[in-house]
């Protein structure tokens, strides 16, 4: 702000310059209108003297992939602690959490899962022992027919639930495989 000249004022003394200006002047001079802003905000952490000097902050991009992470996993957090009403056999109505649904809903899917392999492995213990009945007339000239026997009980014995506890089956005879004579080690360890 710049006083015009005005004959005698001592500029050298404060005091004779400051009784010079009006007591609102910084309400109305138009030099001072972020004046307010600057005293309210002059212990702001955010706004500094020497901005050319401050390390730089995150990029616009960083900024808003951080804001979508946080966002997602709000939203992700809120849509299993969401209710919903179920309609149970009886025909009453149940509020349950939507995370709940889908714990069980996984739980199912990975039941299945382990039914349908429990199925494949059935099934290719049946096509090995199938093949064995059909080949039995060289395993039992080639191998004898307490071989061919142990291997077949060994096969059947890989069926899901066919051993009792400790690895016996309810035949007697243990789960194992004995080497045929001729010293190779098992009917189908390359048969599938």
């Amino acid at each position: 702000m710049f006083i015009q000249g005005i004959e005698g004022v001592n500029y050298d003394d404060p005091v004779a310059v400051a009784a010079m200006i009006p007591s609102n002047w910084w309400l109305e001079h138009k030099s001072c209108k972020y004046i307010l802003s600057v005293l309210v905000h002059k212990d702001n952490k955010d706004i500094v003297t020497n901005p050319t000097k401050q390390p730089p902050g995150p990029t616009r991009k960083k900024v808003r992939e951080q804001s979508k992470k946080l966002i997602a996993e709000e939203r992700a957090v809120d849509r299993l602690n969401r209710r919903v009403e179920v309609q149970e056999d009886n025909g009453s109505v149940k509020t349950i959490k939507l995370g709940d649904v889908e714990i069980d809903a996984k739980r199912a899917q990975v039941d299945g899962m382990q039914s349908v392999i429990e199925k494949n492995t059935i099934g290719s213990i049946e096509r090995k022992i199938t093949i064995m009945q059909k080949m039995e007339q060289i395993y039992v000239g080639r191998f004898g027919r307490e071989w061919y026997e142990k291997q077949l009980l060994n096969l059947v014995n890989q069926l899901p639930g066919m051993l009792a506890s400790g690895g016996e089956s309810y035949g007697g005879v243990a789960d194992e495989t004995t080497s045929p004579k001729s010293g190779s080690t098992g009917a189908f360890s390359d048969v599938t």
